[in-house]
Protein backbone atom coordinates (compact mmCIF):
# COMPACT_ATOMS: atom_id res chain seq x y z
CA UNK A 1 0.00 0.00 0.00
CA UNK A 2 1.43 3.14 -0.93
CA UNK A 3 2.22 5.67 2.08
CA UNK A 4 -0.77 8.53 1.01
CA UNK A 5 -3.36 5.95 0.80
CA UNK A 6 -1.80 4.12 4.37
CA UNK A 7 -2.15 7.87 5.75
CA UNK A 8 -5.30 8.59 4.57
CA UNK A 9 -6.73 5.35 6.25
CA UNK A 10 -5.05 6.03 9.58
CA UNK A 11 -6.32 9.40 10.06
CA UNK A 12 -9.89 8.33 9.43
CA UNK A 13 -9.71 5.41 11.20
CA UNK A 14 -7.83 7.53 13.87
CA UNK A 15 -10.97 10.17 13.80
CA UNK A 16 -13.48 7.77 14.02
CA UNK A 17 -14.88 8.63 10.33
CA UNK A 18 -15.02 12.60 11.18
CA UNK A 19 -12.18 13.24 8.73
CA UNK A 20 -12.85 12.75 5.26
CA UNK A 21 -10.88 15.30 3.13
CA UNK A 22 -7.48 16.14 3.90
CA UNK A 23 -6.45 19.85 4.53
CA UNK A 24 -4.59 22.13 2.38
CA UNK A 25 -3.70 18.59 0.39
CA UNK A 26 -2.48 16.95 3.61
CA UNK A 27 -4.36 14.26 5.81
CA UNK A 28 -1.90 14.84 8.41
CA UNK A 29 -2.50 18.25 8.59
CA UNK A 30 -6.63 17.56 8.53
CA UNK A 31 -5.71 15.28 11.86
CA UNK A 32 -3.92 17.71 13.51
CA UNK A 33 -6.34 20.20 13.35
CA UNK A 34 -9.01 17.47 14.51
CA UNK A 35 -6.92 16.86 17.34
CA UNK A 36 -6.79 20.65 18.23
CA UNK A 37 -3.54 22.09 16.59
CA UNK A 38 -3.77 25.65 15.00
CA UNK A 39 -0.51 25.54 13.22
CA UNK A 40 2.59 23.02 12.21
CA UNK A 41 5.40 22.77 14.35
CA UNK A 42 8.63 23.47 12.81
CA UNK A 43 6.77 23.50 9.53
CA UNK A 44 5.74 19.60 10.06
CA UNK A 45 1.95 17.94 10.86
CA UNK A 46 3.40 14.88 11.75
CA UNK A 47 5.60 15.95 14.58
CA UNK A 48 2.09 18.19 14.97
CA UNK A 49 0.11 15.16 15.50
CA UNK A 50 2.23 13.63 17.70
CA UNK A 51 2.57 15.94 20.30
CA UNK A 52 -0.96 16.19 20.20
CA UNK A 53 -0.68 13.09 21.21
CA UNK A 54 1.29 13.66 24.06
CA UNK A 55 4.79 12.50 21.80
CA UNK A 56 7.61 15.11 22.81
CA UNK A 57 10.16 12.87 21.48
CA UNK A 58 11.67 11.56 18.25
CA UNK A 59 12.65 7.89 18.72
CA UNK A 60 15.68 7.26 16.35
CA UNK A 61 15.35 10.88 14.96
CA UNK A 62 12.18 10.19 13.35
CA UNK A 63 8.84 11.42 14.23
CA UNK A 64 7.38 8.66 12.29
CA UNK A 65 9.08 5.99 14.28
CA UNK A 66 8.03 7.80 17.58
CA UNK A 67 3.91 7.36 16.42
CA UNK A 68 4.85 4.11 15.79
CA UNK A 69 6.10 3.23 19.14
CA UNK A 70 2.96 4.80 20.84
CA UNK A 71 1.01 2.44 19.77
CA UNK A 72 3.28 0.06 20.54
CA UNK A 73 4.13 -1.31 16.85
CA UNK A 74 7.56 -2.76 17.06
CA UNK A 75 8.70 -3.06 13.00
CA UNK A 76 7.43 -1.89 10.09
CA UNK A 77 4.85 -3.79 7.69
CA UNK A 78 5.29 -4.26 4.18
CA UNK A 79 8.58 -2.23 4.48
CA UNK A 80 6.98 1.12 6.21
CA UNK A 81 5.97 2.37 9.13
CA UNK A 82 3.12 3.82 8.11
CA UNK A 83 1.40 0.67 6.61
CA UNK A 84 2.38 -0.57 10.13
CA UNK A 85 0.69 2.17 11.76
CA UNK A 86 -2.52 2.25 9.68
CA UNK A 87 -3.06 -1.41 10.17
CA UNK A 88 -2.32 -0.98 13.60
CA UNK A 89 -5.27 1.49 14.47
CA UNK A 90 -7.56 0.32 11.52
CA UNK A 91 -7.43 -3.06 13.57
CA UNK A 92 -6.16 -5.00 10.33
CA UNK A 93 -7.59 -3.62 7.15
CA UNK A 94 -5.87 -5.80 4.77
CA UNK A 95 -2.39 -3.90 3.31
CA UNK A 96 -1.46 -5.28 0.00
CA UNK A 97 1.04 -7.72 -0.42
CA UNK A 98 3.59 -6.98 -3.21
CA UNK A 99 5.97 -9.44 -3.56
CA UNK A 100 9.13 -8.14 -4.33
CA UNK A 101 8.44 -6.26 -0.94
CA UNK A 102 7.77 -8.81 1.64
CA UNK A 103 10.67 -10.65 2.74
CA UNK A 104 8.83 -12.92 5.07
CA UNK A 105 8.68 -16.62 4.07
CA UNK A 106 5.17 -17.21 2.60
CA UNK A 107 3.82 -19.62 5.42
CA UNK A 108 5.28 -17.10 8.12
CA UNK A 109 3.32 -14.45 6.30
CA UNK A 110 0.22 -13.33 8.14
CA UNK A 111 -0.78 -10.23 6.22
CA UNK A 112 -4.13 -10.58 4.83
CA UNK A 113 -4.03 -10.39 1.25
CA UNK A 114 -6.18 -7.35 -0.51
CA UNK A 115 -9.28 -7.81 -2.75
CA UNK A 116 -8.90 -5.99 -5.80
CA UNK A 117 -11.55 -3.81 -6.40
CA UNK A 118 -12.70 -2.70 -9.62
CA UNK A 119 -13.01 1.84 -10.20
CA UNK A 120 -16.05 2.76 -10.39
CA UNK A 121 -16.59 5.05 -13.93
CA UNK A 122 -14.59 8.53 -14.07
CA UNK A 123 -17.76 11.02 -14.66
CA UNK A 124 -17.58 14.78 -16.86
CA UNK A 125 -17.90 17.86 -14.85
CA UNK A 126 -19.15 19.10 -18.40
CA UNK A 127 -21.79 16.41 -19.46
CA UNK A 128 -24.67 17.64 -21.75
CA UNK A 129 -22.93 20.91 -21.94
CA UNK A 130 -22.57 23.40 -24.79
CA UNK A 131 -18.97 24.66 -24.95
CA UNK A 132 -17.92 27.84 -27.05
CA UNK A 133 -14.20 26.72 -27.66
CA UNK A 134 -12.89 24.18 -30.14
CA UNK A 135 -10.27 23.30 -27.95
CA UNK A 136 -11.66 23.12 -24.94
CA UNK A 137 -10.67 21.47 -21.15
CA UNK A 138 -12.70 18.66 -20.51
CA UNK A 139 -12.28 17.90 -16.24
CA UNK A 140 -14.11 15.19 -14.40
CA UNK A 141 -13.87 13.06 -10.95
CA UNK A 142 -12.80 9.21 -10.87
CA UNK A 143 -10.87 7.08 -8.19
CA UNK A 144 -8.33 8.40 -6.45
CA UNK A 145 -4.78 8.57 -8.50
CA UNK A 146 -6.47 7.12 -11.45
CA UNK A 147 -5.06 6.82 -14.73
CA UNK A 148 -8.17 8.28 -16.77
CA UNK A 149 -8.34 7.74 -21.41
CA UNK A 150 -11.03 9.93 -22.65
CA UNK A 151 -11.91 9.48 -26.60
CA UNK A 152 -13.51 12.53 -28.19
CA UNK A 153 -13.90 12.61 -31.91
CA UNK A 154 -11.95 10.09 -33.44
CA UNK A 155 -8.78 11.52 -30.76
CA UNK A 156 -7.59 9.73 -27.48
CA UNK A 157 -6.62 11.48 -24.12
CA UNK A 158 -4.81 10.29 -21.25
CA UNK A 159 -4.03 11.76 -18.02
CA UNK A 160 -4.42 10.72 -14.29
CA UNK A 161 -6.08 12.21 -11.52
CA UNK A 162 -4.84 13.71 -8.29
CA UNK A 163 -4.97 11.88 -4.71
CA UNK A 164 -8.61 13.76 -4.39
CA UNK A 165 -9.87 12.04 -7.95
CA UNK A 166 -9.69 15.19 -9.78
CA UNK A 167 -8.18 15.13 -13.66
CA UNK A 168 -8.29 17.25 -16.21
CA UNK A 169 -7.44 17.51 -20.04
CA UNK A 170 -6.97 19.89 -22.53
CA UNK A 171 -8.52 18.96 -26.21
CA UNK A 172 -5.78 19.85 -28.41
CA UNK A 173 -7.33 18.58 -31.78
CA UNK A 174 -9.73 21.36 -32.68
CA UNK A 175 -13.54 20.19 -32.18
CA UNK A 176 -15.17 22.25 -35.47
CA UNK A 177 -18.63 22.52 -34.23
CA UNK A 178 -21.43 24.94 -35.79
CA UNK A 179 -23.58 27.61 -34.56
CA UNK A 180 -25.87 26.93 -31.68
CA UNK A 181 -27.43 24.67 -30.80
CA UNK A 182 -23.84 23.38 -31.69
CA UNK A 183 -22.25 20.10 -32.60
CA UNK A 184 -22.83 17.09 -30.08
CA UNK A 185 -19.56 14.91 -29.85
CA UNK A 186 -19.78 12.03 -27.45
CA UNK A 187 -17.37 11.05 -25.39
CA UNK A 188 -16.44 7.37 -23.68
CA UNK A 189 -14.03 7.26 -20.69
CA UNK A 190 -12.58 4.60 -18.24
CA UNK A 191 -10.10 5.06 -15.65
CA UNK A 192 -7.24 2.26 -14.56
CA UNK A 193 -7.04 1.49 -10.94
CA UNK A 194 -3.56 2.74 -9.91
CA UNK A 195 -2.48 0.29 -7.45
CA UNK A 196 -4.38 -3.02 -8.88
CA UNK A 197 -4.50 -2.41 -12.54
CA UNK A 198 -8.37 -3.08 -12.86
CA UNK A 199 -10.18 -0.40 -15.06
CA UNK A 200 -13.49 0.87 -14.21
CA UNK A 201 -16.55 0.46 -16.94
CA UNK A 202 -16.56 2.46 -19.64
CA UNK A 203 -18.10 5.95 -19.06
CA UNK A 204 -20.35 7.87 -21.92
CA UNK A 205 -20.62 11.21 -21.86
CA UNK A 206 -21.07 14.32 -24.50
CA UNK A 207 -20.70 17.84 -25.30
CA UNK A 208 -22.10 20.32 -27.64
CA UNK A 209 -18.94 22.39 -29.35
CA UNK A 210 -20.35 26.03 -30.87
CA UNK A 211 -18.55 28.16 -33.18
CA UNK A 212 -17.64 31.47 -31.91
CA UNK A 213 -15.67 32.87 -34.40
CA UNK A 214 -16.11 33.91 -38.33
CA UNK A 215 -14.38 35.47 -40.70
CA UNK A 216 -15.68 38.40 -42.92
CA UNK A 217 -14.15 39.62 -46.41
CA UNK A 218 -14.99 43.29 -47.18
CA UNK A 219 -13.92 43.72 -50.75
CA UNK A 220 -13.00 47.78 -51.22
CA UNK A 221 -13.20 49.24 -54.32
CA UNK A 222 -12.85 53.20 -56.00
CA UNK A 223 -14.00 54.74 -59.04
CA UNK A 224 -10.84 56.34 -58.96
CA UNK A 225 -7.70 56.06 -57.28
CA UNK A 226 -8.61 58.07 -53.48
CA UNK A 227 -5.18 56.47 -51.79
CA UNK A 228 -4.98 60.37 -50.54
CA UNK A 229 -8.09 61.70 -49.39
CA UNK A 230 -8.28 58.74 -46.55
CA UNK A 231 -12.06 57.29 -46.97
CA UNK A 232 -11.87 54.46 -43.92
CA UNK A 233 -14.02 52.24 -42.47
CA UNK A 234 -13.76 50.72 -39.26
CA UNK A 235 -15.67 47.18 -37.15
CA UNK A 236 -17.02 47.86 -33.87
CA UNK A 237 -18.64 45.49 -31.40
CA UNK A 238 -21.40 46.30 -29.25
CA UNK A 239 -19.82 44.97 -26.31
CA UNK A 240 -22.44 45.66 -23.92
CA UNK A 241 -25.72 47.92 -24.55
CA UNK A 242 -24.51 51.35 -25.70
CA UNK A 243 -20.82 50.37 -25.69
CA UNK A 244 -19.37 49.48 -29.11
CA UNK A 245 -15.21 48.38 -29.64
CA UNK A 246 -13.49 48.67 -32.59
CA UNK A 247 -11.91 45.67 -33.93
CA UNK A 248 -8.52 45.24 -35.36
CA UNK A 249 -8.20 43.59 -38.62
CA UNK A 250 -5.89 40.96 -40.41
CA UNK A 251 -2.63 40.98 -41.51
CA UNK A 252 -1.05 44.23 -42.45
CA UNK A 253 -0.47 44.45 -46.24
CA UNK A 254 1.25 46.55 -48.23
CA UNK A 255 0.13 47.86 -51.56
CA UNK A 256 1.69 50.66 -53.38
CA UNK A 257 5.89 50.42 -53.89
CA UNK A 258 5.93 53.75 -54.61
CA UNK A 259 3.89 55.38 -52.04
CA UNK A 260 4.70 53.18 -49.43
CA UNK A 261 0.91 52.67 -48.30
CA UNK A 262 -0.36 50.60 -45.83
CA UNK A 263 -3.55 49.94 -44.20
CA UNK A 264 -3.33 50.52 -40.61
CA UNK A 265 -0.35 52.83 -40.99
CA UNK A 266 -1.68 55.17 -43.81
CA UNK A 267 -1.02 58.63 -42.59
CA UNK A 268 -2.82 60.04 -45.73
CA UNK A 269 -0.20 62.86 -47.10
CA UNK A 270 1.21 63.95 -43.84
CA UNK A 271 -2.20 64.33 -42.37
CA UNK A 272 -1.81 62.37 -38.91
CA UNK A 273 -5.10 61.34 -37.62
CA UNK A 274 -6.18 62.92 -33.88
CA UNK A 275 -5.98 59.26 -32.39
CA UNK A 276 -2.67 57.24 -33.11
CA UNK A 277 -4.76 53.44 -32.72
CA UNK A 278 -7.19 54.83 -35.93
CA UNK A 279 -3.74 53.53 -37.79
CA UNK A 280 -4.64 50.27 -36.07
CA UNK A 281 -8.21 49.97 -36.84
CA UNK A 282 -9.89 51.33 -40.28
CA UNK A 283 -9.45 50.34 -43.56
CA UNK A 284 -8.51 52.57 -46.38
CA UNK A 285 -9.48 52.79 -50.03
CA UNK A 286 -6.48 52.67 -52.29
CA UNK A 287 -5.43 51.30 -55.41
CA UNK A 288 -3.93 48.13 -55.64
CA UNK A 289 -1.85 49.95 -58.70
CA UNK A 290 1.12 51.56 -57.76
CA UNK A 291 -0.40 55.68 -59.77
CA UNK A 292 -3.07 57.41 -58.38
CA UNK A 293 -5.59 58.20 -60.89
CA UNK A 294 -6.89 55.01 -62.17
CA UNK A 295 -9.79 52.71 -60.50
CA UNK A 296 -9.54 49.25 -59.38
CA UNK A 297 -10.19 46.78 -56.73
CA UNK A 298 -8.11 46.78 -53.26
CA UNK A 299 -6.59 42.90 -51.91
CA UNK A 300 -9.78 42.38 -50.27
CA UNK A 301 -9.33 42.95 -46.20
CA UNK A 302 -10.54 39.66 -43.64
CA UNK A 303 -11.88 40.80 -39.87
CA UNK A 304 -12.51 37.62 -37.37
CA UNK A 305 -15.47 38.57 -35.38
CA UNK A 306 -17.55 36.53 -32.13
CA UNK A 307 -20.46 34.78 -32.75
CA UNK A 308 -23.55 36.44 -30.88
CA UNK A 309 -23.17 40.38 -31.13
CA UNK A 310 -24.15 43.64 -32.80
CA UNK A 311 -21.78 44.74 -35.00
CA UNK A 312 -21.58 48.00 -37.70
CA UNK A 313 -19.35 49.78 -39.84
CA UNK A 314 -18.46 53.36 -39.33
CA UNK A 315 -16.69 55.80 -41.46
CA UNK A 316 -13.53 56.98 -40.33
CA UNK A 317 -11.64 59.77 -41.83
CA UNK A 318 -9.27 62.55 -40.52
CA UNK A 319 -8.63 64.27 -43.90
CA UNK A 320 -11.24 66.83 -44.34
CA UNK A 321 -10.86 66.62 -48.24
CA UNK A 322 -11.71 63.05 -48.18
CA UNK A 323 -15.54 64.15 -47.38
CA UNK A 324 -15.61 65.90 -51.21
CA UNK A 325 -14.59 62.37 -52.58
CA UNK A 326 -16.84 59.93 -50.59
CA UNK A 327 -19.45 58.81 -52.85
CA UNK A 328 -16.26 57.15 -55.20
CA UNK A 329 -15.77 54.82 -52.58
CA UNK A 330 -17.57 51.45 -52.06
CA UNK A 331 -17.23 47.94 -50.65
CA UNK A 332 -19.21 44.55 -50.38
CA UNK A 333 -18.65 42.13 -47.58
CA UNK A 334 -18.49 38.71 -47.75
CA UNK A 335 -18.80 35.79 -44.69
CA UNK A 336 -16.58 32.60 -44.39
CA UNK A 337 -14.75 33.14 -47.71
CA UNK A 338 -17.31 33.75 -50.37
CA UNK A 339 -20.85 33.73 -49.17
CA UNK A 340 -21.92 37.07 -49.72
CA UNK A 341 -23.08 38.87 -46.56
CA UNK A 342 -23.71 42.45 -46.74
CA UNK A 343 -24.79 43.71 -50.26
CA UNK A 344 -22.86 46.46 -51.96
CA UNK A 345 -22.05 49.72 -50.36
CA UNK A 346 -22.24 52.13 -52.65
CA UNK A 347 -22.92 55.76 -51.40
CA UNK A 348 -24.81 58.51 -53.61
CA UNK A 349 -23.12 61.07 -51.62
CA UNK A 350 -20.07 61.99 -49.57
CA UNK A 351 -22.03 62.81 -46.03
CA UNK A 352 -21.95 58.65 -46.09
CA UNK A 353 -18.08 58.96 -45.36
CA UNK A 354 -17.57 61.80 -42.82
CA UNK A 355 -15.94 60.32 -39.63
CA UNK A 356 -18.16 58.75 -37.28
CA UNK A 357 -20.88 57.87 -39.74
CA UNK A 358 -22.76 54.42 -39.46
CA UNK A 359 -22.74 53.27 -42.54
CA UNK A 360 -24.62 49.50 -41.62
CA UNK A 361 -25.18 47.58 -38.58
CA UNK A 362 -25.46 43.51 -38.69
CA UNK A 363 -25.51 40.68 -35.90
CA UNK A 364 -23.33 37.29 -36.02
Amino acid sequence: MDITTATRLYVQCASNGTITEPTGGSWMSAYALYLGATEPVNASWLQTVCIQLGITQTVNGSWLIALAAHYNIPAPVNGTWMNAIQDEVCNGVPTLLVWNLVTSLWNLETTQWATGVVPASPTLDQDGQEIQNPFPVLTGTSEASCYVTLTIDGSTYKTQADIAGVWSIPVINELSGQPSPGTNYPITMVCMDATNGLESPVSNASVGIVVTLTTLTLQLSTQWSLYWYSNNIQIEKESSPGVWDRIEYEGNIRYGTNFSQYYKQDVAYGIPPTDPNDLLYTMNFQNNDEFAGSPGEDTPREIILDLGFNYRIVAKSWNPSANNYGRYANYEVFKDGNVPFLPLYNTPTDIEWQDGYIQQTFTL
